[in-house]
């Protein structure tokens, strides 16, 4: 069973978090076309959180989604990144390929939207702090790495 998320946001029972795919300029957001990681708090002054791109190679690049109950999966001839929900409160994130990555692009809020390093033992982790949907992700990655642009 597939799903369009055009239609029907990828999430699970008791997250705030929701993945679906928006047309240019959704319901006057101003927002380009694409993949998007939302808030679905009601009192959020914007449900966009951050672009979600996969990448080859540090380039943007041309995907398909299938988009299960269970999984989203963005797949390209090189590779495939794959969203899933370990929780409510946890999204994982993993990729598949030589050279495939994601970008999560945090949309520009407030001027209280920032992120910050954490250290976790050896580890950096990053805290988004999203005052304009008030919500926070910590985001840390079990391989690869993590780069801020």
């Amino acid at each position: 069973m597939y799903l369009d998320l055009k239609e029907v946001p990828f999430s699970t029972r008791g997250s705030y978090m929701a993945v679906s795919y928006h047309e240019k300029n959704f319901r006057g957001s101003g927002m380009e076309e694409g993949l998007y990681l939302r808030t679905v708090h009601g009192n959020a002054k914007t449900p966009f959180v951050a672009g979600i791109s996969p990448l080859q190679d540090g380039k943007a690049c041309t995907y398909r989604i299938e988009a299960h109950p269970e999984k989203v999966e963005l797949k390209w001839e090189e590779g495939t990144v794959t969203l899933a929900y370990a929780d409510s409160d946890t999204l994982l994130i993993s990729g598949r390929g030589k050279g495939a990555g994601i970008r999560l692009d945090f949309l520009p809020g407030e001027a209280f939207d920032f992120i910050q390093p954490v250290l976790s033992g050896k580890d950096t982790w990053y805290l988004a702090d999203c005052f304009k949907n008030y919500m926070r992700y910590m985001l840390f990655n079990q391989a690869g790495r993590i780069a801020l642009h």
